[in-house]
Order: structure tokens, then sequence, then C-alpha cells
């Protein structure tokens, strides 16, 4: 087996250092990550995507589950969850970003 070379494991080291800067852990751009976080800002802020994102919030955040679940049921709600809380984070750094962007100008 051949050793890596240094421009190997240099691409190794920038694609770990991309994870860490997005907000799902995968590699990409950061003009791509912006895209991303504007699109679910404009798709969730009003009209039926607000009711879209209310609706996905009561049967996922918001929702306890009895006693008697299964554990199938318990991490099944964790990935609804953990998906929702992914998308939020995205609508709040587009939020964040256009209120910084109006307090520079």
């Amino acid at each position: 087996m051949q050793e890596p070379t240094s421009a190997l494991i240099q691409r190794a080291v920038d694609i770990e250092k991309a994870k860490a800067t997005t907000v799902d852990g995968h590699p990409r751009s950061a003009a791509e990550e912006q895209r991303i976080n504007e699109a679910c800002n404009r798709l969730f802020q009003d009209g039926d995507g607000k009711i879209v994102w209310d609706w996905l919030r009561q049967i996922t955040v918001n929702k306890v589950l009895g006693w008697n679940s299964t554990d199938a049921e318990l991490r099944m709600q964790e990935g609804m969850r953990a998906l929702v809380a992914l998308i939020d984070a995205r609508r709040v750094a587009e939020k964040t970003r256009l209120q910084k962007a109006q307090v520079k100008s």
C-alpha cells in the first residue's frame, strides 16, 4: 500500500476544517452554506412556510412521548427533532447574518 502524499493529507485536513464550519457537518463552501441558510430562512419565514414550520415544531420539538414508548419510537422522534434543529439553526444563522448586515449599513 502506498503512503499518502502530502497533497492527500492536506485535502483531508481541509475537509475536516470545512466540516467544522458547517451547520450539519458536511463539507461545502461558505457560499453554498450561505445559500442553503438563505433558502431555509425564506422558505419558513411567513405565509405557508410559517404554517409548515409551526407544524414541524409541534410534531417534533414540542411532542412528548409517553412512558410506554418503545426504543424505536424514541429513536425516530429524536431523529425528527435533530432534523428540525438543523433547519432551525440555518434559519437563525441567516437571520443573524441579515441583522448584522443592517447594523453595518
